[in-house]
């Protein structure tokens, strides 16, 4: 089972994610292609 803080991390980086999305779509997508790459995010580092 997974502990709760890492349930959390996770929830974190999910939504860190979505508005990095949102942020990148309101500034122009043509100006920053940001596919979503979970390996960018801080919150990737867990083996």
């Amino acid at each position: 089972m997974l502990k709760p803080v890492d349930k959390e991390k996770a929830k974190q980086a999910v939504s860190q994610y979505f508005e990095k999305k949102k942020k990148t779509e309101q500034e122009g997508q043509q100006s920053a292609p940001v596919d979503g790459d979970p390996a960018s995010g801080p919150a990737t580092t867990e083996p």
